[in-house]
């Protein structure tokens, strides 16, 4: 379970990062930066998700419990369903994933080193270029292909075709990787075209080739549209990088969206309520009392138990003027399974004593850490 979140977050992130790229990054000229955030969001979605928290939210008192190790007779009953079934599934088709890039990859080189092929193609550091072509069309088609080779590109297309591997139930990756492969072929003429005055003829006079694999660069791609019209453009501005720093609410986002803690549930305020009391709340019986109920009432859920979850869930709440207790909300959170049984308890839980602030009964708003935590020794 804890790896299906992970990817759901991270396919969160990726999705928020490509955003603005789709809406106006991708129309403009800036391609080396155009390049550079579609690998950085990669990179960077795969990475948020793995940071901590940056604070925990703490209002008024917090209560410190041991640790809870429930055993198997401890676990709560469920549905007989568990999530851990879609793990091998999951990588089964991982392993699918990655052992067609294998092969990709090695029938490749292999006509790399053959120099065989369909068309003018590059694959990391060889370029094939076909026979039958005049001076002025090798010299312009060896100078794209050139750009490819020298600024990495292959590598980029292999590194994103183990990524959208890892991440292969989301559609997001196969778009943003037509992307990254479009922008390299956009960097790659806007270079070679510096050079040729008939380079726009030459490549539509290429247009009928048909590239040998999916990891090469071949000269006659099928964006030849885009390619044409990219060419034709004028340079975007310097005030169109303005545009870039407008995404910045995207990246923050995905910050936000995938931390446990700067995604949970807000914590609904109380005019009412005081986060300085004089008398803090106390539970019936004091902490003694508070560890038996948690320890009698919590319940290890089987699903989790099953796919190894363990951490605290912070769990926010208040304590009003009669003792009960309402408001009761997750502000840190580890699962669905989780999160749930730590909020069953704490909502079942008797009258309090009050805390007080200045002699009188106040609603006091508390943070309860409930820590689970599996018995290794079983």
């Amino acid at each position: 379970m804890e790896t299906l979140n992970y990817l759901l977050k991270v396919n969160v992130a990726f999705a928020l990062a490509l955003i603005p790229y789709g809406l106006w990054m991708r129309k403009e000229t800036f391609f080396n930066l155009n390049r550079a955030w579609l690998l950085g969001a990669a990179f960077m979605s795969f990475v948020v998700p793995l940071l901590p928290s940056l604070t925990v939210p703490v209002i008024g008192g917090v209560i410190e419990l041991p640790v809870i190790a429930p055993s198997s007779s401890a676990a709560a009953p469920d549905s007989g369903w568990s999530w851990s079934l879609l793990v091998p599934v999951y990588f089964t088709v991982l392993a699918v994933f990655l052992l067609k890039l294998l092969v990709d990859v090695l029938k490749v080189m292999r006509a790399a080193r053959s120099k065989q092929g369909t068309g003018a193609w590059s694959f990391l550091g060889t370029i094939v270029l076909p026979a039958g072509l005049t001076e002025e069309e090798r010299n312009a088609i060896h100078r794209h292909e050139q750009v490819h080779v020298d600024q990495w590109h292959s590598l980029d297309v292999i590194l994103f075709r183990v990524l959208q591997a890892i991440s292969w139930p989301a559609r997001t990756w196969t778009w943003a990787l037509h992307e990254l492969r479009a922008v390299h072929e956009y960097a790659a003429d806007a270079i070679a075209s510096k050079r040729s005055a008939e380079y726009a003829t030459i490549l539509l006079s290429q247009a009928l080739g048909v590239p040998m694999a999916s990891l090469v660069h071949s000269f006659h791609s099928s964006n030849l549209k885009t390619r044409t019209q990219m060419l034709k453009r004028s340079p975007s501005s310097k005030t169109a990088l303005v545009k870039y720093l407008l995404a910045a609410p995207f990246v923050l986002s995905m910050a936000f969206v995938t931390s446990d803690g700067r995604s949970a549930t807000p914590v609904r305020m109380d005019r009412n309520a005081i986060h300085e009391p004089e008398q803090q709340p106390e539970f019936p019986g004091g902490m003694e009392a508070l560890m038996k109920y948690m320890g009698a009432n919590l319940k290890y859920p089987k699903a989790a138990a099953a796919n190894g979850e363990e951490g605290t869930v912070y769990v926010a709440y208040m304590v009003k003027a009669d003792g009960s207790v309402s408001d009761v909300t997750v502000a840190r959170g580890v699962s669905a399974e989780l999160d749930a049984e730590a909020v069953r308890v704490v909502k079942a839980m008797p009258r309090w004593t009050p805390g007080s602030k200045e002699g009188k009964p106040a609603n006091v708003k508390m943070t309860l850490p409930v820590k689970f935590q599996l018995d290794s020794t079983k």
